[in-house]
């Protein structure tokens, strides 16, 4: 017990319990699967947008590989060039949306582990700041 801690009111002592040995010490973002940190993003304030994007996500992954079958089916066939062409710019199409999606997802989980780290150093400061704080 350092010296420190006879001068702790019960409330620091809580703090200390909660973020010391779980806000501080909890599993590393780096350490994190890619399932567990998408998971994660339903758990904020912004679930219901996140909730909105994924349904026309994997309705478009969906749509993507009926137009990616449509196209090679009109190809074996052998179309006309505007069948294949417009099956062909509906693929690009919705893969541009799946693609734009998923980067929008990345930056979002990106953004959550950032500000989750600059929380916890915020919060190392301050703990140090109380640590080192002259007694008067």
């Amino acid at each position: 017990m350092s010296p420190s801690d006879d001068k702790r009111t019960p409330d620091q002592k809580i703090f200390d319990d909660i973020f010391r040995k779980g806000f501080l010490h909890d599993k590393n973002e780096a350490d994190k699967s890619i399932s567990d940190r998408a998971i994660a993003l339903l758990g904020t304030k912004s679930r219901a947008v996140y909730l909105a994007l994924i349904i026309p996500y994997v309705i478009f992954t969906g749509v993507t590989l009926w137009v990616v079958y449509k196209f090679f089916w009109a190809y074996l066939s052998a179309a006309d060039i505007r069948t294949l062409v417009f099956w062909g710019v509906s693929a690009v199409l919705c893969g541009l949306v799946i693609v734009g999606t998923e980067l929008w997802f990345w930056m979002e989980m990106n953004r959550n582990s950032l500000l989750r780290e600059v929380k916890r150093l915020e919060l190392q400061v301050s703990l140090l700041r109380e640590e080192n704080k002259p007694d008067a």
